[in-house]
């Protein structure tokens, strides 16, 4: 999941009932953004990067 810190759609209590429900989820707070944030900023390239190092991982096991 990856989310602007000045979202006003997802609170941290909701990110954090999804990270208890799912500890396993790649999370990433990108500052300075709102909901949704720009996906070729430092914080949103390195979630994505990992979700796809541990999807590639899961293809291969």
């Amino acid at each position: 999941m990856t989310y602007g810190e000045g979202s006003d759609l997802l609170s941290e209590d909701a990110v954090e009932e999804t990270r208890q429900q799912r500890p396993d989820m790649i999370n990433g707070k990108v500052p300075g953004r709102g909901h949704i944030p720009w996906l070729d900023e430092g914080e949103s390239v390195r979630v994505v990067r990992k979700w796809v190092a541990a999807a590639q991982g899961a293809a291969t096991a």
